[in-house]
């Protein structure tokens, strides 16, 4: 059986919280602002999950995880199963469907007409916002490149379009190739884990990747260079119940560290309770510091201070925007 998801916002000052509604300061309020549309012919009718939010030029888009629980299991073109859709908003809390309302990726098969061991589809959606391209990781469980006994397979692609219906690329073995042009799925950028949320580094010009399935004690995170090549790993504690979620800035990129400029801060936000049971769970945090070996002459420093205010002594507060202190 499927819960319902819904959608929620809330804000604190610090990451351990308190967490509380954007309109109010009591703890562990929150604001609903996303949820199935109810509509049984839509693809998320009944459920929407595992959002992930990037924020480009003033509007916010959100990839998430749809269902229709009331959809047919018998082959048909809307079966039931997981699918990603996309929405956007100039404020975070009002949200409009894009595509027509319609998902924007598709199972790569049908998991009623080709005995593919899970219904689930596709969808834990990740996305970040590099050099004008978005890139969306998801789990696809009818995957060709999958773990073969988990089913577990992280496929990337790559648009200028947000909604992902034109200029797709998909990231193959040797790097990205248009979307067709290579077998959907045919290639993992990690089978060995069910699902990770990933952020852009500018100062080291890569990819990071966190997951806790590796580990279940863990939150292991994964390097990877800017063509999705492997680099390093690193693990920290952290005992989560779902899946964990890097703290970004609001392009999805790592949030500058307030030390030396080798210094990048890795902080994850998850879920602790007993496991199976959500009403238990309240939320956590935990993160590490981990050295780069650069100094302030290497490190881009302008890119990773982007959005950011700096506050100088008897100077006033100064925005760093397109690489130039305003």
């Amino acid at each position: 059986m499927r819960h319902h998801c819904e959608l929620r916002v809330i804000v604190a000052v610090v990451l351990d919280g308190p967490w509380h509604s954007h309109t109010s300061v009591t703890p562990n309020t929150h604001d609903e602002v996303f949820h199935g549309t109810g509509n049984g012919t839509d693809f998320d009718a009944t459920h929407t999950c595992d959002p992930s939010v990037v924020r480009v030029d003033g509007t916010y888009y959100m990839y998430y995880g749809g269902l229709n629980a009331s959809a047919p299991m018998d082959g048909s073109a809307n079966e039931q199963t997981t699918r990603v859709g996309v929405a956007s908003s100039p404020d975070g809390f009002a949200w409009t469907r894009l595509n027509g309302g319609k998902a924007i990726v598709e199972p790569a098969r049908n998991p009623y007409t080709n005995k593919v061991p899970s219904s689930y589809g596709t969808g834990q959606p990740s996305v970040t916002y590099v050099d004008g391209l978005y890139y969306l990781v998801r789990t696809d469980i009818s995957g060709l490149a999958g773990n073969p006994q988990s089913c577990a397979g992280q496929y990337v692609l790559r648009s200028a379009d947000p909604t992902f219906q034109s200029g797709v690329e998909e990231l193959g073995a040797s790097g990205f190739v248009p979307l067709g042009q290579a077998p959907f799925t045919g290639y993992s950028l990690a089978p060995d884990y069910w699902a990770g949320d990933w952020q852009y580094v500018d100062a080291l010009d890569a990819f990071a990747v966190a997951e806790s399935v590796t580990d279940p004690n863990n939150a292991t995170v994964h390097f990877y260079d800017k063509s999705l090549q492997s680099l390093a790993t690193v693990a920290f504690p952290a005992k989560a119940t779902e899946e964990l979620a890097l703290a970004s800035r609001p392009d999805r990129h790592a949030v500058p560290w307030g030390g030396d400029c080798g210094t990048l801060a890795l902080d994850v936000m998850f879920s602790v309770g007993t496991g199976g049971q959500p009403g238990t769970w309240d939320l956590a945090h935990a993160g590490t510091d981990v050295k780069t070996g650069q100094s302030c002459a290497c490190a881009p420093v302008a890119r990773m201070l982007e959005g950011t205010l700096l506050a100088v002594p008897n100077q006033p507060l100064a925005l760093v925007r397109e690489g130039r202190r305003l």
